[in-house]
């Protein structure tokens, strides 16, 4: 239903259940109800609800929701619902003496005149703040409403953004790779080449998605870790466990892949004998929890500096800020562990 037709709908139930009960209050008082005092409130009722339209349009046409002149605006509201109210009164009784000829100007006083204007001069006045407070509340949803939308947009486009950081160095070491590798092994080009090309479907297939399936990272790190062990010359070997309900968890895109490139770059790669990498994916309570455990040496600094973990904590920070907790720290002497938790959630949770 549009604003506008709301407005006047709300309005004349309004209006006609306040005339209703007030008719009703003052005939009771009177001993009797009679169809002469139901025909004033209806009277009544087809003037206030215009009126108080009118009072509706001057609100917008003289900004008062934007007003910073208080002083003026309160002698504005004051003067026109006044107005208002004595012209109401005045209608009214003229349709009492001439429409129902049930009083004359003999028995007319100023005394009934100044009681009833001053009665819907406050119902007036209570209308209109009443107006001002749910339009400055509507505004205000608004307003938070585009806020929300604004930074959802934005965060959008940041993950973009840091997604689209994470590929192309990985892509272009493996087409280097395979250039090297095309005359001396042709059957290993071709096996990188069904690897590369599952990886870059995964990459191409959850661009746009900001979470991704256990199951499907796992299969495309069993594809990026079969093109890394080709590379090392089978010096980098690697396990995986998971407990069957991590599969259907979903996580964000690429993250355990960060989590074992980090592990690769500053720890296999520097070690003339390659080294060992294992990958734990379970469920705690609810959390989900990854953890990737390396042969190596953290470097001073190395848990705050590089890239990828930059990118991998701002991802984290955007999509479940408060909720995750990431630690890369030295498990022993000669072994690395990088630690990955956040909230457990699957599709059957989503929906």
């Amino acid at each position: 239903m549009k604003s506008s037709l709301l407005f006047w709908v709300v309005n004349a139930a309004g209006w006609f259940i306040f005339l209703l009960l007030s008719g009703l209050f003052f005939s009771g008082l009177s001993g009797q109800i009679t169809l002469g005092s139901l025909s004033i409130q209806l009277f009544a009722w087809c003037y206030y609800v215009p009126a108080s339209g009118l009072i509706r349009h001057l609100i917008h046409r003289w900004d008062w929701f934007q007003s910073k002149y208080h002083a003026r605006l309160v002698l504005q509201l004051l003067l026109v619902t006044f107005l208002m109210a004595l012209i109401g009164q005045f209608l009214v009784s003229l349709f009492m003496m001439f429409g129902l000829n049930i009083m004359t100007w003999q028995t007319y006083s100023m005394t009934i005149l100044f009681f009833t204007v001053a009665q819907y001069w406050v119902v007036l006045c209570l209308w209109t703040l009443l107006y001002l407070v749910i339009g400055h509340y509507r505004a205000s949803r608004r307003q938070q409403l585009r806020e929300m939308e604004l930074t959802s947009a934005l965060h959008k486009n940041e993950l973009l953004a840091l997604k689209a950081q994470l590929n192309p160095h990985f892509i272009f070491n493996c087409l280097n790779n395979m250039r090297a590798m095309t005359l001396e092994s042709p059957e290993t080009t071709r096996t990188m080449i069904t690897h590369l090309s599952e990886i870059l479907k995964y990459s191409f297939r959850f661009s746009e998605q900001s979470e991704v399936t256990v199951r499907d990272e796992l299969q495309h790190i069993r594809n990026y870790l079969a093109l890394e062990d080709i590379h090392f010359e089978h010096r980098l070997s690697h396990n995986i466990t998971f407990s069957d309900e991590a599969l259907d968890a979903k996580i964000p895109p690429m993250s355990i892949q960060l989590l074992v490139e980090n592990a690769i770059k500053h720890g296999i790669a520097i070690r003339p004998q390659g080294g060992h990498i294992s990958i734990d994916i379970t469920r705690i309570k609810d959390e989900l929890t990854v953890s990737v455990v390396n042969d190596g040496q953290l470097m001073k600094n190395q848990s705050s500096s590089g890239i990828g973990l930059t990118n991998l904590r701002q991802r984290l920070k955007l999509m479940y800020p408060g909720e995750a907790r990431f630690t890369l720290s030295n498990q022993s002497d000669d072994c690395v562990s990088a630690k990955l938790s956040i909230p457990y959630t699957t599709d059957k949770q989503s929906n």
